[in-house]
């Protein structure tokens, strides 16, 4: 069974982001958490839509060059 629910170690682990980094977006809201009694906890369904709403896509300046040039060494 997959965790629904993650703690500040596991979301640390999983973004590959500093635990200080991350308190620091909770205090700031930031980020989407749950408090459960005196408990952070982070939903990774709601984790992983913040991140895709929160991806910056290429330019199409850039999408252009690719396709004309190839890759960018």
């Amino acid at each position: 069974m997959n965790k629904r629910f993650l703690n500040i170690s596991e979301l640390s682990e999983y973004t590959g982001m500093n635990k200080k980094t991350l308190y620091n977006w909770v205090s700031e809201k930031r980020i989407p958490y749950v408090k459960m009694g005196n408990t952070l906890r982070f939903d990774i369904k709601e984790i992983e839509d913040w991140i895709n709403k929160n991806r910056v896509k290429p330019h199409l300046v850039w999408d252009k060059y690719r396709r004309n040039y190839g890759k960018i060494h």
